[in-house]
């Protein structure tokens, strides 16, 4: 009997009950999905710009492809589910949202000690997220717990040897970790072990490395995109 994870992209499409995001430019369609009552998260940078989806688009798919493999089984993290084509990927569907509009919490502080378990499990299965500092990528279940999503700018841990890959997976992990005291800074203010700490990006790599990328998504917009 085929599940959700058998269905073609054409027919995962044809399946959408909703739109999380339009794509245009760098940004993938990001569809809801339902099967036979499963639900899942289409992400297609089919949908973005003919030149970026075609030259840059599996490069994003298969990253955050990557990054799910190796973090599969984590609590918290959706599961990776199928691979429709090269630029697509199905995820788990999880129930929450944003952390930082979540409308009540009995316990922040709880909650963030669980944030940051979660990140330190993910740090430790060799992947770095790189953007929990946008708003929309750490979540709230209907449990109440942590969730990470979009993995899309994920890094992974290098071999011993690889010094470039581990220097920047070092950078990207305390950019991760700096996401938790910007959050903080929003929902808990009074976690914060100094009201300066919103402000650091995981000191100088972490900045760095959070320039080159912002400096990497312009030139690819200019470059492959018509807008």
């Amino acid at each position: 009997m085929s599940t959700i994870a058998d269905f073609s992209l054409d027919e995962l499409r044809e399946h959408a009950v909703d739109v999380f995001r339009k794509g245009r430019g760098t940004r993938p369609d990001v569809l809801l999905v339902e099967v036979a009552g499963v639900r899942a998260v289409l992400k297609d940078q089919n949908a973005c710009d003919r030149w970026f989806a075609m030259f840059v688009g599996p490069l994003l798919a298969w990253r955050e492809a990557r990054a799910l493999g190796r973090l599969k089984g984590v609590s918290g993290i959706p599961e990776l589910l199928a691979r429709p084509d090269s630029r697509s990927i199905l995820i788990e569907f999880v129930d929450a949202v944003e952390a930082k509009s979540y409308p009540h919490m009995d316990d922040w502080r709880t909650w963030f000690d669980k944030l940051e378990r979660l990140i330190q499990t993910m740090h430790e299965a060799g992947i770095a997220h790189g953007d929990l500092r946008s708003p929309g990528n750490i979540l709230i279940d209907s449990n109440a717990e942590p969730v990470l999503v979009d993995f899309v700018a994920a890094s992974g841990e290098g071999s011993r040897w690889n010094f470039i890959a581990n220097s920047v997976y070092r950078g990207l992990c305390a950019v991760d970790e700096s996401a938790v005291l910007k959050l903080k800074s929003r929902v808990a203010p009074d976690l914060l072990p100094d009201p300066e700490a919103s402000t650091h990006v995981g000191g100088k790599p972490g900045l760095v490395l959070r320039t080159i990328g912002q400096t990497v998504r312009r030139l690819s917009r200019i470059l492959f995109t018509s807008k």
